[in-house]
């Protein structure tokens, strides 16, 4: 029962945390692409 919950919750925080680290990276290369863009006119 407890290595049921365990592995559930492992399941849970490895999900979340993909989630969370493709959030990031997608929303890291737009600011990226917007600091290129801008540096690129000045």
């Amino acid at each position: 029962m407890v290595s049921a919950v365990f592995h559930s919750t492992m399941l849970l925080t490895t999900i979340a945390s993909q989630v969370l680290y493709n959030f990031i990276q997608s929303w890291f290369h737009r600011q990226l692409w917007m600091l290129v863009i801008i540096f690129h006119f000045f």
